[in-house]
């Protein structure tokens, strides 16, 4: 993959957000009791907006490599997500199913000479094959 061409979001839009992000943690560590940590996190808020409407040509890079971040933290977190969902969610419903249900797809091997079904109904109105479900 080719990093520089890597469509960023506008730097004023990625400053706005950032320092959102850090208004909420610093509202958190408000109610928390956590002043000091709490003034810090709203200095870097009132930072990054000063940044995004004056200067956001200076967000430029923290922008790229924020999204570089954002790139190489989906190869580790979705391979672990889907393989959670899929071992630990659809594997045992599998297994359950496949324990206590017949064999709908029929799939189990049997000593017949032939695997074809007779049917039922032998006549078949031409009609049938217009309107099929």
């Amino acid at each position: 993959m080719d990093f520089n061409k890597i469509v960023l979001p506008s730097n004023k839009k990625f400053g706005i957000s950032i320092s959102l992000i850090f208004l909420i943690v610093s509202i958190y560590f408000t109610y928390s009791s956590f002043f000091f940590i709490a003034i810090i996190f709203f200095f870097f808020s009132i930072a990054f907006i000063i940044f995004a409407f004056f200067l956001p040509s200076y967000l430029y890079y923290l922008n790229k490599y924020w999204m570089l971040f954002g790139y190489y933290l989906s190869l580790i977190v979705n391979p672990l997500v889907l393989g959670f969902i899929y071992f630990i969610i659809l594997t045992p419903f599998a297994l359950v199913r496949r324990k206590f249900t017949k064999d709908e797809l029929k799939l189990k091997f049997n000593k017949n000479f032939s695997y074809w079904e007779k049917r039922n109904n032998t006549s078949i109105s031409p009609k049938s094959f217009f309107k099929q479900f």
